[in-house]
C-alpha cells in the first residue's frame, strides 16, 4: 500500500487494518474511524479498495476477476458498481462471471456498467451445446476412439448440451473401467459389454460415481459437502477426528484424481474446493436429516476451535451451521453477531435477514432479555436504513412496550435511545408533531433514568432543532441546535458535533446571515476533515460555495466548489459532481468566464445523461441557454430552453418552470 499509494497510505492503511482485524499501526487515526456511521465507514473502505486497484492498474494494464457472481453479497455488488464507475480512463478490464439471473439484483450491476461504459461493456452469453458442438467435445475428450453410435447417442441426448454431464459420463466409464488408458489415450475394453445404460440426469449420475467410492472416501465427501463448496484439510480433519494426515492426504488425493474436488492451492493453506456445486449438492442431499443436523453442530463447534482466534470473520458460517443444527441457542447468538456485523458493513439487506431468523428463533430457545433487545434493536436499525419506517416503529414498540424493558434498571435506562429512534420514523414521513413527541418522551426517560449524558442530551436536542428547522421554525431551531452544541463542544463525539455545526449553518443561511453561516459550515468542514469523511466534505465546501454565491465573494465561491468537485471525484459521487460542475458554471458566468462556464455545464449535461438525472439536465440546459442568449445564440438558447422546459413539465418543476 505504501508503495503503490505514496502519502495517501497513511490514510488508507488503518482502513485495511479495519477491515482484516490487524492491530492499528496508527492508534489515532484508527481510533477516528469508530466515530464514523457505517455508510461513511462504507465509503472510505470503497475508496481505499479503488485507489489500490487503479493504482496497480497504473502500473500496468489489470484484469479482475469475479468468479461466481450470483453468491456475491450485496456490499460486493456494491462496490462492484462503485469500481465499474471509477475505471473510465484506467487501464482496467473486469470480468464478471455470473450464472443467468435476470431478475436480480445483478440487472443493476448490468445498468451501470451499460450507463458508464457504453459500448465498452460486453456480455458473452454461454448457451447450452448443440449436438454437433457435444461431439466435438466428446471426441475431443477422447481423441480419435471410435465410440459405438449407440452409445454415443445415449451421451450425447442425456447431456442436452450440459458439458459437465459428458465429462461426468466419461468419469463413470472410466471408473467402472469401461474407457481405460492404453499407450498414452483412451480406448474401450473389448471383454466389457457396451450395453449400458447412462443415467438420465446429473444428479444420479453424480450418485453413480459416487456409490463405488470407498467408505471412508464418501465420509470425506458426505462431511465436506455440510462444511461447504470449499473446505481446509485442518477443519475437514478436526470435525471428523482424522488422527492420520498421511491416510486423510492421501484419500483427499483420491477424490482429486476423481475429478470430485480440486485442490485451492493459491489460498495459503490446504484447501480444497467441490469442482462442481452440482456434486456438493448431490453428496450432501445423500445425508439423513438427523445425520445433517449432527454434522452441522460438528463442523460449527470445529470452526469455533480451528478459528479460535479470529472469530469475527466466522460469525455468517457459525449462524448458518447451528441453524441447520440442534443448538439453536447458538445460532441465535451469532446471527444476532452477524447481524449487527453486516449492519456496521452496511450490508442492509443480510443484517435484515439476519436479525429476522433471530427473531423467529425467539419463539424456539430460551432467550436472555439482552438478546431480545438486540434483536429487536438491530432490526429496527435496519428497516429504518432501508426506508420501512412502519416496520421499524413496530420494532421499537417491541423494545419499550414488553416485558424486555421492565427487566431491571438497566433496560430502563435504555429506553430514551429507543423514542429516539421512534422519533426519526416519524421525522422521516414528514409527521413532526409525532416526532417532537416521542423526543420529549425521550428526554423525559433519560432524566428519570438519572443518565447525565451529555452527549446523549445532545443528539436529543439536536434532532429537535432539525425538526424544528425542516418546518421553518428557524429561531426555535437555533435555540435547541445552540443548546446541543454547547453540551458536546470540545468532546471526542466528533461527528456529532459536525452534524450540528452544518445544521446551524443551514438555519443561519435562511436566516441571511451568510457570515455566520459560513463559520458554522467551515467548523463542520474542519472536524469532517478529522474523520476523513470524504463525501461529508464534499458537501460542506458545495455549501460553502453557495453561500460565497449568495453573499457575492464568486471568487471564495469559485474555490469551494473547485475543492468540491475535486472530493466528489475521490469519491465516485457522480449525481454530486453534475451539480458541483452546474454551480460552478454559474460562477464562471457571473465572473464574465463565459468559455469555462460553457465548459463547466456542459461536462453537467454531459454527466447528466449518461446517469438519467433529468432535473439535473433540466437546471444545465437552462443555464447554457442563458449562457447563449447573452451571447447573442438566440436560437440555440431557444432549443436548449424549450429542451429544459419540456423536463421541468414532465417533472412537474414548478419553481423552475418561472426560471
Amino acid at each position: 500500500v505504501t508503495d503503490l499509494l505514496g502519502s495517501e497510505a497513511s490514510s488508507v492503511l488503518p482502513l485495511f487494518e479495519k477491515l482484516f482485524n490487524l492491530e492499528p499501526s496508527d492508534p489515532v487515526i484508527s481510533q477516528r474511524l469508530n466515530y464514523l456511521d457505517a455508510e461513511q465507514l462504507r465509503q472510505q473502505n470503497f475508496i481505499a479498495i479503488r485507489n489500490l486497484l487503479l493504482a496497480v492498474a497504473d502500473r500496468y494494464p489489470l484484469v479482475i476477476i469475479f468468479e461466481d457472481l450470483h453468491w456475491a453479497d450485496e456490499i460486493s455488488l456494491d462496490l462492484l458498481s462503485f469500481l465499474i464507475e471509477s475505471i473510465n480512463d484506467h487501464p482496467l478490464m473486469i470480468l464478471a462471471i455470473t450464472r443467468p439471473m435476470p431478475e436480480s439484483i445483478l440487472e443493476g450491476v448490468l445498468d451501470v456498467s451499460r450507463q458508464f461504459l457504453g459500448d465498452r461493456c460486453g456480455i458473452i452469453q454461454l448457451d447450452s451445446l448443440s449436438e454437433h458442438q457435444s461431439d466435438q467435445l466428446l471426441y475431443g475428450l477422447l481423441g480419435v476412439l471410435e465410440i459405438p453410435e449407440q452409445v454415443r447417442a445415449q451421451i450425447i441426448q442425456r447431456a442436452s448440451g450440459v458439458p459437465f454431464y459428458i465429462e461426468e459420463t466419461l468419469r463413470m466409464l472410466i471408473d467402472k473401467h469401461i474407457l481405460v488408458q492404453e499407450d498414452g489415450g483412451w480406448v474401450l475394453d473389448a471383454k466389457v459389454d457396451l450395453d449400458l445404460e447412462v443415467p438420465e440426469n446429473l444428479q444420479d449420475l453424480i450418485l453413480t460415481r459416487f456409490d463405488r467410492l470407498l467408505p471412508e472416501q464418501r465420509r470425506i465427501l458426505q462431511t465436506a459437502s455440510v462444511i461447504g463448496r470449499e473446505f481446509s484439510a485442518e477443519l475437514l480433519s478436526t470435525v471428523i477426528s482424522f488422527d492420520d494426515p498421511v491416510q486423510l492426504n492421501a484419500l483427499l488425493g483420491d477424490l482429486v484424481e476423481k475429478a470430485f474436488i480440486l485442490p485451492a492451492a493459491d489460498q495459503g493453506y490446504r484447501g480444497y474446493f467441490f469442482r462442481h456445486v452440482l456434486t456438493s449438492d448431490a453428496v450432501y442431499r445423500t445425508l439423513l436429516r438427523r445425520d445433517r443436523n449432527r454434522l452441522h453442530g460438528l463442523v460449527a463447534n470445529s470452526i469455533e476451535q480451528v478459528f479460535a482466534g479470529q472469530l469475527e470473520s466466522q460469525v455468517e458460517v457459525l449462524a448458518g451451521h447451528y441453524l441447520r443444527s440442534e443448538y439453536l441457542d447458538k445460532a441465535l447468538h451469532y446471527l444476532i453477531l452477524a447481524g449487527r456485523k453486516s449492519a456496521r458493513e452496511y450490508a442492509n439487506i443480510q443484517a435484515q435477514r439476519y436479525f429476522e431468523e433471530a427473531r423467529t428463533l425467539l419463539s424456539d430457545v430460551e432467550y436472555s432479555p439482552e438478546q431480545a433487545w438486540q434483536v429487536w434493536l438491530g432490526l429496527g436499525d435496519v428497516l429504518v436504513f432501508i426506508g420501512e419506517y412502519e416496520a421499524a416503529r413496530s420494532c421499537y414498540a417491541e423494545l419499550v412496550g414488553s416485558f424486555i424493558s421492565s427487566r431491571g434498571v438497566e433496560f430502563r435506562s435504555r429506553q430514551h435511545v429507543v423514542y429516539r429512534k421512534i422519533a426519526t420514523t416519524y421525522e422521516r414521513q414528514g409527521e413532526f408533531d409525532q416526532a417532537l413527541e416521542q423526543l420529549e418522551t425521550a428526554a423525559q426517560k433519560l432524566l428519570t433514568a438519572g443518565k447525565s449524558s451529555p452527549v446523549a442530551k445532545a443528539q436529543i436536542l439536536n434532532d429537535k432543532g432539525w425538526i424544528q428547522f425542516l418546518r421553518g421554525n428557524f429561531q426555535e431551531a437555533r435555540s435547541s441546535l445552540q443548546s446541543a452544541l454547547d453540551l458536546v463542544a470540545g468532546s471526542d463525539e466528533l461527528s456529532v458535533v459536525a452534524s450540528i455545526n452544518n445544521r446551524l449553518g443551514a438555519v443561519s443561511y435562511q436566516l441571511r446571515e451568510y457570515k455566520q453561516a459560513a463559520r458554522y459550515v467551515r467548523e463542520s468542514l474542519e472536524l469532517r476533515k478529522k474523520l476523513q469523511d470524504l463525501s461529508g466534505e464534499a458537501r460542506l465546501y458545495n455549501n460553502l460555495g453557495l453561500l460565497g454565491l449568495m453573499s457575492g465573494d464568486l471568487h471564495e465561491a469559485k474555490s469551494n466548489f473547485y475543492q468540491s468537485i475535486e472530493l466528489l471525484e475521490k469519491v465516485g459521487d457522480t449525481e454530486g459532481i453534475a451539480l458541483a460542475n452546474i454551480n460552478l458554471g454559474l460562477v464562471k458566468y457571473d465572473l464574465g468566464d463565459f468559455a469555462a462556464a460553457r465548459e463547466h455545464l456542459g461536462k453537467a449535461v454531459s454527466i447528466s445523461q449518461r446517469i438519467g438525472h433529468r432535473f439535473y439536465l433540466g437546471l444545465a440546459n437552462m443555464y447554457l441557454g442563458r449562457l447563449e442568449s447573452s451571447q447573442g445564440g438566440f436560437e440555440r438558447a431557444d432549443e436548449l430552453l424549450a429542451q429544459s422546459q419540456e423536463i421541468f413539465k414532465e417533472l412537474g418543476a414548478q419553481d423552475n418552470l418561472v426560471d
